[in-house]
């Protein structure tokens, strides 16, 4: 345990030097700039051709975008080590004023997702490993299949067409109501909030529980014969507690390993579904980053949507060794 955190916490730090630069090379990578585009976007409105060379003049010395590609990520790094996120090209703002309330949505859709899979998957998988085999293990079977193969906006296509269609109900979009956006936070607000939040966590955490549930119903099937169960149902111990207090807390520890894995489809599902159900979120605003070339908004959202996948993972090390000191050892 003396080097197993520092290990880890010295592995986390690379790992986010690492993602900071892939993140900004990626942003330069495509041909063209933020000023190729926002020159077609000039030449296309009433603006004379001094007025178009002067803007991009001024942006261009503004934010050194003529400087070496390195450079460029040593400024903003160091910004970034002090607290400054950056500045928006395309939509002229600090960077730090347009994550606000959307990182805040993100991260309360990831989390709220998470522990949908782990209730789902936990459960479901606890049914169909002490059912083996029966008509319930395969109807859940089937539809752990049928969650992993559709993609994450086709179900929430569905979603829509069925509701709409069957239920004559049109789902409510969004993660606020409209009167509740510019309102301050309250009880009120936070059920609404809340309520809005069902839609997209079922879409995105639907696959995700999917998976968790055959990994626990694997993991329930190897413990649930071992002898030290048998033993603990001779001793007269009721059913429920041998499977969730004996056979549950040592089939545990993949469960923590799985949602660590899982963190990555879960932020890449948020993505696409917010985009789809136009979510006031990140993914929206990353999407709108790409397409517009700009570099810092853009570079700055995929390094802290990596910041918090790697610091998941390490908690989920942290957890991991806490359930099973050997692997501290």
């Amino acid at each position: 345990m003396t080097w197993y955190l520092p290990s880890k916490f010295l592995g986390m730090f690379v790992t986010l030097v690492l993602a900071s630069i892939i993140s900004f090379a990626a942003i330069e990578l495509p041909q063209g700039s933020y000023l190729s585009s926002y020159r077609a976007q000039l030449q296309a409105s009433d603006v004379s051709a001094e007025q178009i060379e002067g803007e991009l003049r001024y942006i261009e010395e503004r934010f050194a975008l003529s400087q070496p590609v390195y450079t460029r990520y040593f400024t903003w790094i160091s910004g970034l080590v002090r607290g400054d996120l950056g500045y928006s090209l395309a939509l002229r703002q600090p960077v730090a004023e347009l994550l606000g309330d959307r990182l805040a949505n993100s991260l309360s859709l990831a989390l709220a997702t998470t522990i949908f899979t782990l209730i789902v998957g936990m459960g479901i998988g606890t049914i169909a490993a002490v059912f083996p085999y029966s008509i319930w293990d395969n109807t859940l079977t089937l539809l752990v299949f049928f969650f992993l193969a559709v993609p994450n906006f086709l179900l929430a296509i569905v979603f829509m067409y069925v509701s709409i269609t069957f239920f004559g109900v049109a789902p409510q979009f969004g993660l606020q109501s409209p009167e509740y956006v510019f309102a301050p936070w309250d009880l009120a607000r936070v059920w609404d909030f809340v309520a809005h939040l069902w839609l997209p966590v079922i879409i995105i955490g639907s696959a995700n529980a999917a998976g968790m549930i055959r990994v626990v119903r694997a993991r329930m099937l190897e413990v649930l014969p071992e002898p030290y169960i048998a033993t603990a149902r001779s001793k007269g111990v009721a059913e429920s507690a041998v499977v969730l207090l004996h056979a549950m807390r040592v089939a545990v520890n993949p469960v923590v390993s799985a949602t660590a894995l899982a963190l990555p489809t879960i932020i890449g599902g948020e993505i696409v579904t917010s985009i789809v159900l136009q979510l006031n979120t990140l993914g929206p605003l990353l999407l709108e980053a790409l397409l517009a070339q700009d570099m810092y908004l853009a570079a700055t959202i995929l390094l802290i949507m990596t910041a918090v996948l790697v610091l998941a993972n390490f908690v989920a090390d942290i957890i991991i060794s806490l359930l099973d000191p050997r692997i501290s050892k």
